[in-house]
């Protein structure tokens, strides 16, 4: 008998059992390492090109810079003197500047488990450092262009609606009467409400940059299904933007309003209504935040001010206008300033969509371009065109460098100036940051199972020359 047919069942029941897939270790069974890159990827857009470039300077005493400025030596009559005589006299104006210092300031905390947990992973505390340094270099970055402590924007009015409920791609609203309301909002307030389609449920930020609301009726006209709300405000001084709330009127007022959407021009289209979101209500609780006490003046608020010279251009929702292979807003501008100033701006900062609408209106202005296909590689051509630099023609062919600035909102345009080609002007800098203290982290006493620090510092804006800036805004999309 071969020694196959020796083999008891019983071996042959056991041989089975060690072949059962189901107790095989496979990586199935999670008996396996994990695989964890280090360190954690950010991906948060911490950005603050200006205040990278700004010259800082530490402060002599005090919690204030002052500085005067002589702003006119100017004769009131002719030159020309006759043999023997003296000549005529001229007068000189002094005007008295100065410039509050403000504290700003993050913190932040790590816990003693988070610490543990992330060990061999990444530093987590020392994360959390550079981190809220970042972010606070990122909220200065927005205060430099848009703190507002002098002077509130004022309150819209005067919203005009007009209703289409026939032809044409037509939204969702229906046959009733509507509200329609809307808060201006400053620089910093658009960039705390961003959202320019609407969405259900939208979210307003009340924490500022915001004024009060005012609201109007708008009544259907047909027993449509459908239909659309085209409303406008007449264009706040100082406001860089508009945010948009809609209910239907059975409620007298637009407290239960809520809000839609956030545009940079005075302009809206509503062609639905989404609610479930912040209230007008609850933006007039909180009350006009447009004026910050605790902030210093930022650039573009030093510009709007009384008697800064600057000149400043809203054009209601209209594109900008090609013009000779030039913008016509931007020649207007830069013509002023040369004829109050006699100098030329040399950079110019641009929302999101502005510097392409410029390149449109420029190569519109000189007439389609000839694209030249490279047999080389493969009859490749290279797509768009991108204006970066923008000559001043009243100013002997002066470039002008041209860049979109992630902060300033859609829609607007600012020209600045960062030489001062006057004899004896003393200004080294146009811009720059002077603090009591500059950035300091601080690690307060641990009271609690963490580490609790803050990053902050203290000081101000110092712009020495708004007037060879200028401001345009509430610029549509497009060219014309």
């Amino acid at each position: 008998m071969s020694d196959f047919g020796k083999i008891s069942q019983e071996t042959i029941d056991l041989v089975k059992g060690q072949m059962d897939m189901s107790k095989a270790i496979t990586t199935a069974t999670g008996l396996v390492g994990y695989n964890l890159e280090a360190p954690a990827k950010q991906l948060v857009p911490f950005l603050s090109p200006l205040r990278n470039r700004i010259p800082r300077v530490t402060s002599k005493t005090g919690t204030a810079v002052h500085w005067k400025v002589i702003t006119a030596v100017a004769s009131a009559m002719r030159a020309s003197a006759t043999e023997g005589t003296r000549g005529n006299s001229v007068t000189t104006t002094l005007e008295d500047k100065l410039a509050s210092f403000k504290t700003i300031g993050l913190q932040d905390s790590v816990t003693f488990e988070s610490l543990a947990a992330g060990r061999n992973f990444q530093d987590v505390k020392a994360t959390a450092v550079t981190n809220l340094l970042l972010r606070l270099m990122t909220e200065e970055e927005k205060l430099i262009l848009f703190g507002n402590t002098t002077t509130a924007i004022s309150t819209p009015t005067a919203i005009s609606t007009s209703v289409q409920t026939t032809g044409g791609s037509l939204g969702s609203l229906g046959a009733t009467s509507y509200q329609v309301g809307v808060v201006a909002l400053t620089g910093l307030g658009v960039n705390r409400n961003v959202p320019t389609v609407a969405q259900v449920g939208g979210t307003f930020d009340l924490n500022d940059g915001f004024t009060l609301s005012f609201g109007a009726s708008v009544a259907f006209t047909s027993a449509a299904a459908t239909g659309t709300i085209y409303a406008s405000v007449t264009p706040v001084y100082g406001a860089l933007g508009y945010a948009w709330f809609l209910s239907p009127a059975a409620a007298t007022t637009t407290a239960s309003a809520t809000y839609q959407i956030t545009t940079t021009t005075n302009r809206v289209t509503l062609v639905s209504s989404v609610g479930g979101g912040t209230t007008i209500a609850s933006v007039t609780a909180a009350g006009e935040t447009t004026q910050d006490t605790y902030a210093y003046d930022g650039i573009f608020a030093q510009c709007y001010a009384s008697g800064s010279g600057a000149y400043i251009k809203d054009l209601s929702g209209q594109k900008l206008t090609k013009d000779n292979g030039g913008i016509s807003e931007i020649d207007e501008a830069l013509l002023s300033i040369f004829n109050t100033w006699k100098i030329s701006p040399t950079r110019i900062l641009c929302g999101a969509g502005v510097q392409k609408n410029i390149t449109k209106g420029i190569v519109a202005g000189y007439g389609a371009p000839t694209l030249f296909v490279n047999n080389s590689e493969k009859n490749s051509i290279t797509g768009n065109y991108l204006a970066q630099t923008y000559i001043n023609s009243v100013y002997g062919g002066t470039p002008i460098e041209i860049s979109t600035h992630p902060w300033i909102p859609a829609g607007c345009l600012i020209g600045m100036t960062d030489t001062i080609p006057f004899p004896n002007a003393n200004i080294p800098n146009v811009l720059e940051i002077e603090n009591g203290y500059d950035y300091v982290s601080l690690e307060y006493a641990v009271v609690n199972p963490k580490y609790e620090f803050e990053t902050r510092c203290y000081g101000a804006l110092k712009n020495y020359f708004p007037g060879g800036m200028f401001i345009i805004s509430n610029i549509g999309d497009g060219i014309q």
